[in-house]
C-alpha cells in the first residue's frame, strides 16, 4: 500500500476482532544499495540481512535468546529504482521472487553475500565495521523482540527445553 488511505481502504469494512494484529512500516525510500565497482561490477542493487534467533523456554518460566552467528545478505538480481515501487523485482530480496530470473546469481551465487564478505564490503565502502557497529545493533533489536514476544511463546506451557526459531530480516538506509 503507498498511502495511509490505501491503508484505511484495506481496513474499512473488515470485521476486526482484539487479538488481531496488524504490522505497517513505512518502506526505506533510499536503501544501501551493494554494487557498483565496488562488488561484482553490478548494477547498485537493494539487499536485506537475514540472520536467525532461537528462543529456548528452560523451565516453563524463563527463556534462553540465541543468536545464530552467520546470517546472509539477499540481493536483488535488478538495478534499484525508486520510481516504480509495483515492480516486485527490484523491490524484494527473497528466493521465491529473484530465482525466476535469468540474472538470478549472476553476481553472487543463489543471490547470497555471506556476512565476511559483506563485513569487507562495508568496511571498504563505507568505512564501517559490520562485526561492531551494526551486527551488535540487529542482535539488540532481536533481543527486545523476544522480550517483548516472551509472554506469547511461554504462555499456558509448561513444558521444558521447548524452543521457537525466528527469522529476521534487516535492512539498512543509505545514512
Amino acid at each position: 500500500m503507498k498511502t495511509l488511505d490505501d491503508v484505511r481502504d484495506f481496513l474499512q469494512g473488515r470485521d476486526m476482532q482484539p487479538k488481531d494484529k496488524w504490522v505497517i512500516q513505512k518502506y526505506i525510500g533510499k536503501p544501501l544499495l551493494i554494487g557498483g565497482r565496488h562488488w561484482a561490477n553490478s548494477p547498485l542493487r537493494k539487499f536485506d540481512i537475514r540472520m536467525y534467533a532461537l528462543a529456548q523456554v528452560v523451565d516453563g518460566v524463563h527463556f534462553r535468546g540465541y543468536f545464530y552467528k552467520e546470517g546472509y545478505i539477499r540481493t536483488t538480481s535488478f538495478e534499484y529504482t525508486a520510481n516504480d515501487l509495483d515492480d516486485r523485482n527490484v523491490h524484494l530480496t527473497n528466493d521465491a521472487v529473484q530465482d525466476k530470473f535469468k540474472d538470478y546469481g549472476r553476481y553472487e551465487p543463489g543471490n547470497k553475500i555471506s556476512f565476511k564478505d559483506f563485513a569487507q564490503y562495508m568496511r571498504d565502502r563505507k568505512g564501517i565495521d559490520f562485526y561492531q557497529i551494526i551486527l551488535p545493533a540487529m542482535k539488540a533489536a532481536v533481543r527486545d523482540t523476544l522480550d517483548a514476544l516472551w509472554h506469547n511463546i511461554q504462555a499456558g506451557r509448561a513444558v521444558i527445553n521447548q524452543f521457537e526459531m525466528f527469522g529476521y530480516d534487516f535492512m539498512i538506509d543509505e545514512d
